[in-house]
C-alpha cells in the first residue's frame, strides 16, 4: 500500500472514532480544506482549528463514508466514497470524491467533489 493511501485511510478512521489526537498528527498546522456548493459549510477551511470546527458542524448528523477505493502517488491521495447521512429529517445518499495533497506525509490540502452538490447543499442547511 502507498503511504499516502495509508495515510487518506487513516484520515477516514480517525474521523469515525472522533479521534482528534490522530487527526492533528494526520493534518499540517496550515490545513486547507476546499468544499464546494453553496451551502453552509461551502468555502475555504483554513487551519487545523478551522477544520476541526468543520468537523464539529459533521457530528450534528449521523454520517458515514465508506472507501471504495484509494488511489495514490507521491504527492496526492484520492479516495472514492459512497456517503450516508440522516439530520433531523433530511437524508443524503451520494458518491463523493475527496482528493488530498501531502508533503512530509501530513495533509496540507483537501478537496471534496460530491456527485449531487445540489443534494448535499439542502443536507448540510
Amino acid at each position: 500500500m502507498h503511504p499516502n493511501e495509508e495515510l487518506l485511510r487513516r484520515e477516514y478512521e480517525a474521523f469515525a472514532g472522533n479521534d482528534i489526537d490522530a487527526l492533528a498528527r494526520i493534518f499540517s498546522d496550515d490545513v486547507v480544506y476546499h468544499i464546494g456548493g453553496d451551502g453552509p459549510l461551502s468555502g475555504d477551511h483554513r487551519g487545523r482549528a478551522a477544520v476541526f470546527r468543520l468537523f464539529d458542524v459533521d457530528r450534528d448528523a449521523a454520517f458515514t463514508s465508506e472507501i471504495h477505493d484509494v488511489l495514490a502517488n507521491d504527492r496526492h491521495a484520492v479516495a472514492l466514497t459512497h456517503v450516508h447521512g440522516r439530520r433531523a429529517d433530511r437524508t443524503l445518499d451520494d458518491i463523493t470524491v475527496h482528493v488530498i495533497h501531502v508533503i512530509d506525509g501530513k495533509i496540507t490540502e483537501a478537496w471534496f467533489f460530491p456527485w449531487n452538490q445540489a443534494a448535499s447543499n439542502a443536507f448540510w442547511a
